[in-house]
């Protein structure tokens, strides 16, 4: 069975190449524009291992997306990266007080993103080294 990360980002540049990244990586992904849309890819039959979460988005923010996740019985277990351009000790606390397992800031190089991708779904990642290969068009 493949690992699936859900990437919750407003920016489709940014969404992009998070997904194109991970997809060199052999780590399946899907993109989802905001908060509301993730909460129906949860909800269907389709699976998340890890999510990846954009702290400012329209409608709803990442904290409230992630509220809700927490609070719902079939979601509070996966694990949730909050991803953000700004670094705010404020927000990463609130973060990990509504439950997230970091917050990663935009900044980071991609080995540090991969390595705390590695810290939360190490099975995923051990499986996708083995295959490092470029599976995007």
């Amino acid at each position: 069975m493949t690992a699936m990360i859900l990437i919750v980002e407003d920016s489709p540049e940014t969404a992009e190449i998070l997904a194109h990244l991970l997809t060199q990586r052999g780590i399946a992904s899907v993109v989802m524009s905001g908060s509301k849309e993730s909460f129906g890819y949860l909800g269907s039959a389709y699976r998340s291992d890890l999510v990846i979460l954009d702290m400012k988005m329209p409608v709803m923010d990442g904290l409230d997306c992630l509220s809700a996740i927490r609070a719902n019985v079939q979601w509070k277990d996966i694990p949730v990266l909050m991803y953000s351009a700004y670094s705010n000790p404020g927000q990463s606390a609130a973060a990990r007080r509504l439950g997230a397992q970091e917050y990663i800031n935009k900044s980071w190089s991609w080995e540090e993103f991969l390595a705390t991708i590695r810290k939360y779904a190490r099975s995923l990642v051990q499986r996708a080294g083995e295959n490092n290969v470029c599976n995007a068009g």
